[in-house]
């Protein structure tokens, strides 16, 4: 009996250290397709998803949808859910996983299982079992004053800025840039004209060593090709890994030795396989 009661007390306090570190991230973002899927948001589960989180407090947006300035300036401040599924001929069963922007994950829900015959009423009805446990969590977004501000963006291959601890970095508009300056008695605003970003001509070009692919570079913002065509946008983050999505591939990015690597998801293989774009500057 006593080991059933310390077993417990156990997991009450994990489970509580979980709900209060979820409760730190401010938002939820939801990917319009889940691998295990055919096609963007087939069987309305990833709108679903997106319904459910908001229904039990979260702040949840799909990735294709628009979303706050602070969520695009500061991925870290929001948690990406994903549906994983190990589903049989005859039962569906769906498990809810948040991550943070560097992937580690931070919440695994309950497995949600369904019998339903037919494949919209049971991934329905499997994923609303899975939020059961994210129900639990009762989360409430901590505004705690006294939280560290995360870092803004930088260039994804730049160095961290060093700012005095009387500046502060502002954005004033899409073409100018500017530091506020705090001084004794004295309140100064410099603008550093820096002009709009001339779609056409990219700090950075990267291929895959075949040259099936392409990632052109301007600032913070991957764009990512396929041929002529495009396939999707990343938003990089200096010194970091940040999630990549694409309609061909998805996975981890960040910089190495000059060169942009994905640490890439294939369906059916557990490890993850390494794609690698190479600096055409090279």
């Amino acid at each position: 009996m006593k080991i059933k009661i310390i077993l417990f007390v156990l997991g009450l306090c994990a489970f509580t250290s979980i709900a209060q570190n979820i409760n730190e991230y401010k938002y939820i973002e939801v990917p319009e397709q889940y691998a295990f899927l055919n096609s963007p948001d087939e069987y309305q589960l990833n709108s679903l998803t997106k319904f459910l989180f908001n229904k039990y407090g979260f702040d949840a947006y799909l990735r294709n949808e628009k979303r706050p300035e602070d969520l695009k300036n500061q991925r870290c401040v929001a948690l990406y859910a994903d549906v994983l599924s190990e589903s049989t001929f005859i039962r569906s069963k769906l498990t809810v996983i948040l991550r943070d922007c560097d992937n580690n994950i931070i919440f695994r829900s309950e497995e949600g299982v369904s019998k339903a015959k037919e494949y919209k009423k049971s991934y329905h009805e499997a994923l609303r079992e899975a939020f059961i446990s994210i129900e639990e969590l009762n989360y409430r977004y901590d505004e705690s004053p006294e939280a560290e501000p995360l870092p803004l963006l930088q260039d994804a291959q730049s160095s961290p800025m060093d700012l005095p601890t009387n500046t502060m970095e502002i954005e004033d508009d899409e073409t100018a840039i500017g530091i506020l300056v705090v001084e004794p008695e004295v309140l100064s605003l410099e603008i550093e004209e820096v002009g709009s970003i001339d779609q056409t001509a990219p700090s950075s070009v990267y291929k895959t060593k075949d040259g099936s692919y392409t990632v052109a570079q301007y600032g913070n913002i991957l764009k990512f090709s396929e041929g002529s065509q495009s396939i999707g946008a990343a938003t990089a983050i200096a010194n970091s890994k940040f999630p990549i999505l694409t309609s061909a591939f998805e996975g981890i990015g960040y910089f190495e030795d000059g060169h942009l690597k994905i640490d890439r998801a294939i369906k059916g293989i557990a490890e993850t396989v390494v794609m690698t774009f190479y600096n055409t500057a090279d």
